[in-house]
């Protein structure tokens, strides 16, 4: 799987929390945008890229945003308060990605980043992603 189709599914999927408790994320379903901002270490100049999406559930287990991600693994979580903090590893047609994120909620919008390292063809990249989000109103 490509790598910038898995970061942008990973953020879409997170970014309308309302409050975090373990693993699941609790969402007021509704309208949201999100803009997302990527920085790499090998690709410059990316621009930030705004979608909205229509959250019809209430939460998102974060171990279940990796179903249909290739080999992607959740290797840990921890919340505090209303920020949730996760590590994944990936293993992408034998090259091998690891990650970490961190989302915090403030009511009805969010921020949150994701940092990657990945190594391909013997080089190693490094990718920031960072987002932000707010709920627009009712679907």
């Amino acid at each position: 799987m490509p790598f910038k189709p898995l970061v942008l599914s990973l953020v879409v999927a997170v970014a309308s929390p309302t409050a975090m408790a373990g693993d699941v994320v609790k969402v007021r379903p509704g309208l949201w945008e999100s803009t997302i901002t990527m920085e790499s270490s090998i690709i410059p100049g990316m621009p930030p890229q705004t979608t909205r999406e229509c959250i019809r559930e209430s939460t998102y287990d974060i171990r279940k945003l990796m179903d249909g991600q290739g080999d992607c693994t959740i290797t840990g979580t921890s919340s505090e308060g209303s920020t949730l903090r996760w590590q994944l590893a990936c293993d992408l047609d034998g090259q091998s990605m690891t990650g970490q994120g961190q989302m915090t909620s403030h009511g009805d919008r969010i921020e949150g980043y994701m940092s990657m390292k990945m190594s391909f063809q013997g080089q190693s990249m490094d990718m920031k992603t960072s987002w932000t989000g707010k709920r627009l109103g009712d679907c």
